[in-house]
């Protein structure tokens, strides 16, 4: 069996979305490309990977059954990459806060978003 090795792994993110939508249109509108640059990215990637995920007919496509092996794989990776960012991200953020303001603002303003974000933000101390 030869091992491919995919050098740019924007493509399965445009192969993601573009099997997720099950259209090189939205997908485009969504990744903010043109419809061109989705049609030759899934032709790089097919031809990278020789195999082809999707069929084509008249206006519709299809995932084959390797574009949906290969969009469960990428969705369960991306999920897991999101993941780990978000634990980064909610770990980095700890410390200390204190805030000063007019009475006014902090009853009528803060005091009611502050239980939102010590929920959000549990490291974080807050003095008023």
């Amino acid at each position: 069996m030869i091992k491919k090795a995919l050098k740019n792994i924007n493509l399965l993110h445009t192969f993601e979305c573009a099997a997720r939508h099950q259209s090189y249109s939205r997908a485009a509108i969504e990744l903010c490309i043109s419809q061109a640059a989705i049609s030759q990215q899934m032709k790089q990637l097919e031809n990278n990977l020789a195999i082809q995920l999707f069929t084509r007919k008249d206006k519709s496509m299809r995932l084959t059954q390797q574009g949906k092996l290969l969009l469960t794989g990428t969705q369960q990776a991306f999920q897991t990459i999101q993941k780990s960012i978000d634990e980064i991200a909610n770990k980095a953020i700890a410390g200390s806060l204190t805030i000063s303001s007019t009475q006014a603002f902090t009853t009528l303003w803060l005091m009611p978003k502050l239980g939102k974000f010590s929920a959000q933000y549990p490291n974080i101390n807050i003095r008023v």
